[in-house]
C-alpha cells in the first residue's frame, strides 16, 4: 500500500537516491530510505534547502511533491506530466453536471463527517448525537483564543491538503 510523505523541510539537511529508494537525512538523525513504489506523493511544509533534482526524479516516477509554507498554504507543486493540465476552475464548473456527481458527492461528505468524528473519538452513538457531541467540544476548545488560532492554522492545513490532492486528481484525469 502506497503512503504519503511528509517531511519538515527546515529539518531536512539531505535528499539523494539510493537505488530504488528516496534517502533523507534529517537533522541530528540518521539517513532514512523510502522505497519509491511505496510512496503516493511527497508533501513537504516549511523551506526547503536541499536541491530539487531528486523531487523532479521522484515526479518522473509518478510520485507528485507539494510544498507548503509554514501555515498550510500551497507554494508549489511537481506533478507528472501526462497531459495538457486544464484550469482547476474548469472541471468545478463542469462537475455538477455530472450524472452521478449528487450521489458521489453525498456518500463522499458522509464518509468525511464520520471520519471527523472518528478522528475526535466519537465513533459510537447515533449520528445526531455524535454531530452534537463534535460541536460542543469545538465550541469548548474555541473559548481560548490560543485553541482558535491552533484550530485556524489546522483548518488552513487541511485546505491545504485538499487543494492539493483535488489538483492531483484533476491532473491525473485530464480533460
Amino acid at each position: 500500500m502506497k503512503k504519503v510523505l511528509h517531511i519538515q523541510g527546515h529539518a531536512l539537511q539531505h535528499a539523494s537516491l539510493d537505488g530504488k529508494a528516496l534517502k533523507i537525512t534529517l537533522s541530528g538523525q540518521s539517513p532514512l530510505r523510502f522505497p519509491l513504489t511505496r510512496i503516493s506523493r511527497i508533501t513537504i511544509s516549511g523551506r526547503c534547502n536541499v536541491p530539487i533534482e531528486v523531487f523532479i526524479y521522484c515526479v518522473t516516477r509518478q510520485i507528485p511533491v507539494t510544498f507548503f509554507d509554514g501555515h498550510g498554504h500551497i507554494r508549489g507543486q511537481l506533478l507528472p506530466h501526462l497531459r495538457q493540465p486544464e484550469p482547476l476552475g474548469f472541471y468545478l464548473e463542469q462537475l455538477p453536471y455530472h450524472s452521478g456527481f449528487k450521489t458521489v458527492y453525498a456518500l463522499w461528505l458522509d464518509n468525511q463527517r464520520r471520519h471527523i468524528l472518528k478522528q475526535v473519538g466519537m465513533e459510537n452513538g447515533v449520528p445526531k448525537l455524535r454531530a452534537k457531541q463534535f460541536h460542543d467540544a469545538v465550541v469548548l476548545m474555541m473559548k481560548t483564543m490560543h485553541c482558535k488560532d491552533a484550530f485556524n492554522q489546522g483548518i488552513a492545513w487541511l485546505l491545504g491538503f485538499y487543494r492539493a490532492h483535488l489538483n492531483q486528481i484533476f491532473h491525473n484525469a485530464g480533460p
